[in-house]
């Protein structure tokens, strides 16, 4: 079973989905306006890099409590602090804290293997960096094609 991460935090909020082969339900949407209001942080602090690493972490607390095997990311864009998110949900917590399934404390094992595997990296709509220019026709030839247009074009 996969867990499929659709990843935006550039306007829309994140969600992870469970896929299976019969159905792919919504499991979880993660805003970062959820924050906002328990720190009553201003709007201006959508785009800082402290919310989204407070993200990253709450995102692997999900993992554990869930207990995510495999997963693989939709990357819609390119994502701010990207390799500092990854490296995030690789470290491990080192605070204990309370799962609220079972209101059991739960504390990490310090270990260096990864709890869980990413198995691909899907970007959407990603930047083009190249100089891949389509090289664009000059006034003259403009005006040649045009004229060429107008006196080819015989009305019957």
């Amino acid at each position: 079973m996969f867990f499929l991460h659709v990843l935006n935090l550039q306007k829309k909020p994140a969600f992870i989905y469970k896929f299976s082969k019969l159905s792919k339900k919504k499991l979880f949407i993660l805003i970062a306006w959820i924050f906002f209001k328990i720190f009553r942080k201003k709007k201006y602090y959508k785009k800082k890099k402290s919310i989204k690493m407070l993200l990253a972490r709450y995102i692997r607390k999900l993992y554990l409590l869930i207990k995510f095997k495999h997963t693989i990311f939709f990357i819609k864009k390119i994502p701010t602090y990207l390799l500092e998110i990854i490296n995030i949900l690789n470290t491990p917590i080192i605070h204990k804290f309370l799962n609220p399934f079972s209101e059991t404390t739960v504390e990490e094992p310090n270990v260096r293997k990864n709890i869980f595997n990413i198995n691909y990296f899907i970007f959407f709509k990603n930047i083009d960096f190249s100089n891949n220019k389509t090289r664009q026709k000059g006034r003259i030839k403009r005006k040649v094609t045009r004229k060429m247009i107008l006196e080819n074009s015989i009305i019957d």
